[in-house]
């Protein structure tokens, strides 16, 4: 089998934490003591490190001939994540316990670095494992409704906090009146 064939085509071919494992091995500003070249070789071959668990250092020996078609391969990394719609059953805010509750609002401080805690946590009727062979497309979509929910959330609240301040201060109003 060549290298190229164990390449994937497209966002639904990667598992959510091979993703993530390029996304953290990416530097985001140039490292101290790399040149410029340096640093555009390595963000530009360590998608295909990973995915193919070949040392950055050992696919730059290898010829352009080979190189060049594996990098085109990938281009779809360069587009956006695409939609996607998940079959996932999420859990209700109402069947999180308030522990879990904290435990979700300190993960997604850091979502990249907690995405297995999380999805261990709010996602229903599937095991670890299961859980481990999501594909990014897959994962997006589940924070996506989950972001969606929250706001939702977030409006009813509001809203439920403006009418009891409402009450309040027809209460305090009244009050006046009757003083007069």
């Amino acid at each position: 089998m060549q290298l190229i064939d164990k390449l994937p085509t497209s966002y639904h071919d990667i598992n959510y934490k091979t993703y993530i494992k390029i996304i953290q091995a990416i530097p985001a500003e140039l490292p101290e003591g790399w040149d410029e070249d340096e640093y555009n070789s390595y963000i530009t071959l360590i998608p295909l490190s990973i995915f193919l668990d070949i040392p950055v250092i050992d696919l730059e020996r290898l010829p352009a001939t080979e190189i060049v078609p594996m990098l085109q391969r990938l281009q779809f990394m360069n587009e956006p994540i695409p939609e996607a719609k998940t079959t996932l059953k999420l859990k209700a805010e109402s069947e999180l316990t308030y522990d879990e509750f904290v435990s979700y609002q300190k993960l997604r401080l850091s979502q990249w670095d907690n995405m297995e805690k999380i999805l261990n946590l709010i996602i229903k009727d599937k095991t670890a494992g299961e859980l481990s062979l999501l594909t990014i497309p897959e994962v997006v979509a589940v924070f996506f409704i989950l972001n969606k929910s929250t706001n939702k959330s977030i409006q009813s609240l509001k809203r439920s906090l403006g009418k009891q301040m409402m009450k309040q201060n027809l209460k305090v109003i009244w009050a006046m009146f009757k003083g007069l």
